[in-house]
């Protein structure tokens, strides 16, 4: 089964990302939301099918412990495009974010022999997912309620931790452990 290792927002900033989210509901789009699949809003830092979730758990602690809370703005509305048709909010990536995200891909060899290569430095989109498997043309309706919100979309990445999910739902939550 896989696992995630997510960067997880301050109470506010999670707040904000439901309420787009709900709004997204309310107007009948979107297959997969934040709640349906019983995550918490979140920018995923490393997906690997099997792990080691004792040494997993020991170096995303380790790094947890070296960083400090992360300033984070959500900038942007994206679109993966294709059979899941995923809307998202990308952040404006500082070098915090991606020196965390290298760092953990430094340690992803100790716990695991089966990274996703999409979410390696050199492919990785970092992005927080609103909504997935939207059909085709429910697309612009969605991203017309998104561009309401006013943007950026400011708060802090405090928190990082691992799921188990399976077909993009959360099976069970592994750990949470906040920054600094």
């Amino acid at each position: 089964m896989p696992y995630s290792v997510e960067l997880l927002f301050n109470p506010a900033l999670e707040a904000r990302v439901r309420r787009i989210c709900n709004t997204i509901r309310e107007a009948g789009g979107g297959d997969v939301l934040i709640d349906d699949i019983k995550a918490r809003p979140h920018i995923t830092l490393c997906i690997c099918d099997d792990a080691d979730l004792g040494e997993m758990e020991a170096c995303v602690r380790r790094l947890a412990e070296e960083t400090q809370p992360i300033p984070i703005g959500l900038a942007s509305i994206g679109v993966f495009p294709g059979d899941s048709n995923v809307v998202f909010l990308a952040p404006i990536v500082n070098e915090e974010l991606l020196e965390m995200h290298q760092r953990l891909h430094n340690q992803v060899r100790k716990f695991s022999d089966s990274p996703w290569v999409l979410y390696t430095p050199a492919r990785w989109v970092p992005h927080c997912t609103l909504a997935s498997r939207l059909p085709k043309e429910a697309l612009p309706q969605v991203v017309d309620l998104i561009m309401e919100t006013t943007f950026p979309i400011s708060g802090e990445i405090i928190e990082v931790g691992a799921l188990e999910f399976t077909q993009g739902r959360v099976v069970r939550p592994l750990f949470f452990t906040p920054l600094g």
